[in-house]
């Protein structure tokens, strides 16, 4: 069960990464936590506990993909340049 916080932060995903959240979930992959204002104050990131487990054919404009690899942080991320979101996913 999801913590009012993190379930808060989860709605205020911006519109161009949750479509990239819903298939991770629908593919079985699970919200690990949120984080909220870095590293920016309107900044809103999701990590998942997995690796990615859907291919993205095409992704929405602004929206980049990164291959993270830092042990340090997390293994990669897709993030929105226009409202500083993240989706990241775990090792």
């Amino acid at each position: 069960m999801l913590d009012e916080t993190t379930t808060g932060q989860l709605k205020q995903l911006c519109e161009d990464l949750q479509p990239l959240l819903k298939a991770e979930l629908e593919a079985g992959n699970r919200v690990s936590e949120t984080s909220g204002g870095w590293p920016q104050e309107r900044s809103i990131g999701v990590f998942l506990e997995k690796h990615f487990l859907v291919a993205v054919a095409s992704l929405p404009p602004g929206v980049e993909f990164v291959a993270v690899n830092d042990p340090h942080w997390w293994k990669a991320e897709y993030s929105c340049e226009t409202h500083s979101h993240f989706l990241a996913c775990k090792f």
